[in-house]
């Protein structure tokens, strides 16, 4: 995975914090920050927490994209502020976040007026793209209990994953009944330890 340059990310930062326009703002856990089909009218910021970008399928599947950390934000959004389209995904706080709001307006004037901005966005579309590549190979090559754990490799804190299997089924495209039986082959492996609501990486 791409890391976003500290360098870079300071840069950014220090730029963002000096626009006059930039209002802070605190959104809490599970706030729906963008909605499928509709045009965005500001560019989140990521200061603190963790957003999840995603589609859903019209049988109710969801498939996440990829997440928006701390010091980046969504590269769907810029591109629907710029092209003027609605947003293809929707977007949500995974956990209670803060984050520099700015308006589209002045998305356009920075791409005119900043290299600092222009290195940002260019370098996020890099790190997305590489990210939504990973995601297809995952979805097209690896076999579901292979994508599982690689999964839990990456979204465990402390070694421990605190959501339910209909949760995982939705970050995964998959469904409750196979997730379940995923984890028990991967726990019979020895791999994880399964209790109600909890994953355990042993």
């Amino acid at each position: 995975m791409i890391k976003t340059d500290p360098k870079y990310s300071s840069e950014i930062l220090n730029f963002l914090l000096s626009q006059p326009e930039a209002k802070t703002v605190n959104v809490p856990k599970k706030t729906t920050v963008a909605f499928e089909g509709v045009q965005c009218k500001s560019f989140n910021f990521l200061l603190s927490g963790k957003i999840k970008v995603f589609k859903i399928s019209e049988s109710g599947k969801l498939l996440t994209l990829y997440y928006i950390n701390e010091n980046e934000g969504c590269i769907l959004t810029t591109a629907s502020i710029v092209n003027k389209v609605p947003i293809p995904a929707m977007a949500e706080t995974v956990t209670d976040c803060q984050v520099l709001s700015i308006p589209a307006s002045c998305v356009e004037k920075y791409f005119e007026e900043s290299k600092v901005w222009r290195r940002f966005v260019f370098s996020l579309l890099t790190q997305k793209m590489a990210g939504l590549v990973d995601v297809v190979n995952n979805l097209a090559f690896h076999h579901l209990d292979e994508r599982l754990y690689d999964w839990i490799i990456d979204n465990h804190e402390n070694k421990v994953v605190n959501l339910t299997h209909q949760e995982i089924a939705n970050q995964l495209a998959s469904t409750r009944e196979v997730i379940s039986r995923s984890l028990k082959f991967i726990e019979k492996k020895g791999k994880i330890k399964l209790s109600r609501g909890k994953i355990t990486l042993m």
